[in-house]
């Protein structure tokens, strides 16, 4: 019996079971063969607000820049330390990054007290 590579890529066998009940790893329902694709549009699944129907092109229109808004201005990209690309874009990641490194040794050193004087 021969092994076939399938470099990757499921077999035969498993393709057919893609989606089954008996299938203990069914694909998500947003799912491509590109998985860069499907790390970029994950976010749209996690936000409540665009899982809604848009009827009309406006509404469309009105919910991706909703979208578009929160992603630029108000979601942390770890990528980007934690800080957002309108943080990166306006110079503003050193500063804040700056800040939390100074709350993160005040924290530390209050805890350092905090501990010695419980064992005290």
């Amino acid at each position: 019996m021969a092994v076939q590579a399938t470099h990757g890529r499921p077999s035969a066998a498993m393709r057919s079971s893609f989606g089954s009940p008996a299938d203990p790893h069914p694909r998500r329902a947003l799912s491509s063969d590109d998985p860069g694709q499907d790390r970029a549009l994950a976010p749209l699944l996690e936000e409540p607000n665009l899982l809604e129907h848009c009827y009309l092109p406006g509404q469309l229109e009105a919910r991706l820049t909703e979208f578009v808004y929160f992603y630029n201005t108000r979601r942390y990209h770890e990528s980007l330390g934690n800080l957002t690309p309108a943080d990166i874009y306006f110079g503003r990641g050193p500063t804040i990054l700056a800040r939390r490194q100074n709350i993160k040794y005040q924290t530390i050193e209050l805890r350092g007290r905090l501990h010695q004087q419980a064992v005290v």
